[in-house]
């Protein structure tokens, strides 16, 4: 009669574990037949990755730097901050002849009369479409919105917009 021999599953599976892993880890052949592998399938893997076109725009907002440009020269205190002295010199040099423009004269009556300045400039930025049109992205007189919150009527939004598109 044949005996049956019990082995210890756990003592069994670490065994051929251990000497499978050693084979894989050991064997030079094994560990060039994978990197051979791994170098012929990578090219055509990375080739055929397609380009991702969602990314985010990393780079300066023009309708951002062009009203913080117009309201500098309208003598916005929050706009008049420089740091980068070489930059704030460039612009002044640059734009500084333009003081007596009619959109500088407005964004000046704006800030005397309304109080226009900080985020209520940034807000006009930003709810127009692009630096070439300034067209609404959303409309000025939309509810809730900061500009009529500040007392600028849609009319006077539009006018300014006007003025700073007859000059672009």
């Amino acid at each position: 009669m044949n005996k049956i021999h019990l082995v210890n599953p756990v003592k069994f599976c670490k065994s051929c574990l251990s000497k499978t892993v050693n084979a894989l880890l050991v064997s030079p052949m094994m560990k060039l037949f994978i990197l051979t592998l791994l170098l012929i399938a990578m090219p055509p893997a990375m080739a055929a990755q397609k380009p991702v076109h969602n990314l985010p725009h990393i780079g300066v907002d023009q309708r951002v730097e062009l009203m913080a440009i117009i309201f500098r020269l309208a003598g916005n205190r929050e706009y008049n901050q420089g740091k980068l002295q070489p930059y704030v010199s460039e612009i002044d040099r640059h734009f500084g002849p333009f003081r007596e423009h009619e959109a500088i004269k407005l964004a000046t009556q704006m800030r005397e009369k309304m109080g226009f300045g900080f985020d209520t400039v940034m807000y006009l930025a930003v709810n127009m479409n692009n630096i070439r049109d300034l067209q609404e992205r959303v409309p000025f007189a939309a509810p809730g919105g900061l500009l009529r919150e500040r007392g600028l009527s849609e009319q006077q939004a539009q006018q300014f917009a006007e003025v700073i598109r007859k000059s672009a």
